[in-house]
């Protein structure tokens, strides 16, 4: 009961905490400028997520904000961390009075996790939807320099009538170029933001075009063909490979399927794992090593070419 109590309380101050914060108040002391984007970094709500952001390790930070730029939406790396521990905290409180206080505390440990695993899959996702347009936009460029214009004029066309995402990399890269920076460093800046060896492979040509010249639209050609077919072979080793990773996916969710359905058959069954030190040891053994197995598995089933 006091335990119940407890975590209603705490729920609570959460709410009040959140609608404190979210809500603007009625009555606010004038700012000193009518600007929206200085009303919005004065908000509370700003000032928790540049607290959220300071206190999140600097290469954390670093690499969340990286997949966040790939999407180029609202999301900031303060306000990622900010939903994440109180999405947490919430989701934690509410398996410990629900199951128990262990199950919440593993929620809470695992939170973070999730959270960092959902951000990268969205940002590979992005990166795989980039590699896929690759030929096709290397089409585009070719077909806007055989028409006579620029190599910059050929990169902004791929901005302006390319698909999402690589749209939007050439925006920025060609803005770079437009504030002075240098092509092929801009170039490099998209490979590397894309982790993409093939769109390295074409920044390299644009650089050894701008040092010894020659017809670069037939160079990008070549290397749209040979792209293709890395494409090509790419597809046909995922299919050759599509019934591993199949079992691999059975196995992963086999633990926590069964898990459920014994939590929901016969609740009285799993108890002692919940409820005792002996079982909380277990829980943990079992999951370091579902999620060793998963790494390794992944890695088996995960081919490069």
């Amino acid at each position: 009961m006091q335990l119940v109590l407890g975590a209603a309380l705490i729920a609570a101050s959460l709410v009040i905490l959140l609608l404190g914060v979210v809500l603007p108040p009625r009555i606010r002391r004038p700012l000193a400028s009518d600007d929206p984007a200085d009303a919005r970094a004065a908000s509370p709500l700003a000032r928790l997520e540049r607290a959220a952001e300071g206190m999140t390790p600097v290469g954390l930070r670093a690499a969340i904000a990286r997949d966040l730029d790939l999407g180029a939406g609202t999301l900031t790396p303060g306000r990622v961390v900010l939903l994440t521990v109180v999405g947490g905290v919430v989701l934690a409180l509410v398996i410990g009075v629900l199951v128990t206080p262990f199950l919440g505390f593993l929620a809470l440990v695992v939170a973070p996790l999730v959270a960092r695993v959902l951000l990268r899959s969205r940002a590979d996702a992005l990166r795989r939807r980039f590699e896929d347009q690759l030929v096709d936009t290397l089409q585009l460029m070719a077909s806007s320099l055989r028409a006579g214009n620029s190599l910059l004029k050929a990169l902004d066309t791929v901005a302006e009538e390319a698909a999402q995402p690589s749209a939007r990399q050439f925006v920025r890269a060609v803005n770079e170029i437009r504030v002075g920076a240098d092509v092929g460093l801009a170039l490099d800046a998209v490979a590397e933001r894309m982790r993409s060896a093939d769109f390295a492979w074409v920044s390299q040509a644009v650089a050894i075009h701008r040092e010894v010249g020659g017809n670069l639209a037939e160079v990008l050609d070549q290397v749209g063909d040979t792209l293709r077919d890395r494409n090509q072979m790419r597809r046909q080793i995922r299919s050759l490979s599509a019934d591993g990773r199949l079992s691999a996916l059975v196995l992963v969710a086999l633990p926590p399927a069964v898990t459920g359905i014994l939590a929901l058959v016969n609740p009285q069954f799993l108890a002692p794992m919940f409820s005792t030190p002996i079982g909380w040891v277990l829980i943990v053994i079992s999951l370091l090593l579902f999620i060793a197995g998963g790494l390794w598995i992944r890695k088996l089933v995960t081919l490069e070419v």
